[in-house]
């Protein structure tokens, strides 16, 4: 009797082991599941993240070249407007000249 006593408090405590490691898996489950959302809410934040920066980036870019074509446009100019005023220049230095003449 006292061996079957033993064997019906082993078989209880198998029970209670048992009923405890499956509260810890289902715990340890539930965590990973949590885990699992925010890693790829994580993921998705870096991807939108990344995409807005790439996107900054190529509106630099623009902005640059856009700023470089204006650059050069002015300085296009310039040597246009340079050019003319000493062709103008040219042109009265002739004209004083003949009137001295």
């Amino acid at each position: 009797q006292a061996v079957s006593s033993k064997d019906a408090d082993a078989a209880k405590r198998t029970q209670e082991l048992e009923a405890a490691l499956a509260k810890q898996q289902d715990s340890a489950k539930a965590t990973e599941a949590q885990f699992q959302q925010q890693l790829q809410k994580s993921e998705a934040k870096s991807k939108d993240h990344t995409a807005a920066e790439a996107s900054a980036q190529k509106k630099i870019a623009e902005l640059e070249a856009a700023i470089a074509k204006q650059q050069q446009a002015a300085s296009s100019k310039d040597a246009a407007a340079a050019k003319r005023t000493q062709e103008l220049e040219a042109a009265l230095a002739k004209q004083q000249d003949a009137a001295k003449a």
